[in-house]
């Protein structure tokens, strides 16, 4: 028995997939500026030009859509930002600092993405229909940040002993960022702050070692 082929009433040509990038792009800004509950299938479709029907062809639910649309900005923005700006990094502070320049970069360039990764927090959150979405925010983050202690304590600039110390450190000013993605200069002045605090942190470190 087959089990590879689509769904039903799935469009897999180009122009299908042509269509449902358009579907996620206008679920992205909608979510973003008007958050779960306000977004409706009836909204997207004016938005596209479709039939609030056809929409169900792509996604058979907005739960559905709010996952792909998420897993896509999330997708964007390592590929995009993070990934090309820490590539060839080789202290800890070298890799931060990288990674927290992409942040200003991308919110700077693409402030949709910035908005919809704040209103994501919340939504992910307040819905429990939305709970598989919410449980994988952390998982690519950790792994991001577990590299970058890990780098650190290899070149000497942490010490064993602290990396459950800075990984919850990373994460929780990290958050703090991600809360405050819509609010350019505020962020701005944050991820000064965070440099510093790194900074700070591994000089802390060395002095001990």
């Amino acid at each position: 028995m087959d089990t590879s082929k689509p769904k039903l009433g799935r469009p897999v040509d180009a122009d299908g997939d042509a269509t449902r990038s358009r579907v996620l792009s206008a679920a992205r800004t909608a979510f973003a500026d008007l958050g779960f509950s306000a977004t409706t299938y009836r909204l997207l479709a004016e938005r596209t030009g479709l039939a609030p029907s056809a929409l169900y062809n792509y996604f058979e639910s907005k739960v559905e859509l709010y996952a792909a649309a998420y897993g896509e900005a999330q997708a964007e923005t390592y590929a995009e930002w993070i990934l090309p700006a820490i590539t060839g990094t080789t202290t800890f502070v070298e890799r931060i600092d990288a990674l927290l320049a992409s942040f200003v970069s991308m919110n700077a360039e693409d402030p949709e993405a910035a908005r919809f990764q704040a209103a994501a927090r919340i939504d992910t959150a307040r819905h429990p229909e939305l709970a598989a979405v919410r449980d994988g925010l952390p998982t690519q983050r950790r792994n991001l940040f577990a590299d970058a202690v890990d780098l650190g304590i290899s070149t000497g600039e942490i010490d064993d002993s602290s990396r459950e110390v800075v990984m919850a450190m990373l994460e929780t000013l990290t958050l703090g960022l991600v809360e405050i993605s819509a609010q350019p200069e505020a962020h701005r002045i944050a991820v000064l702050g965070l440099r510093r605090a790194i900074t700070t942190l591994v000089s802390d470190q060395g002095a001990h070692l």
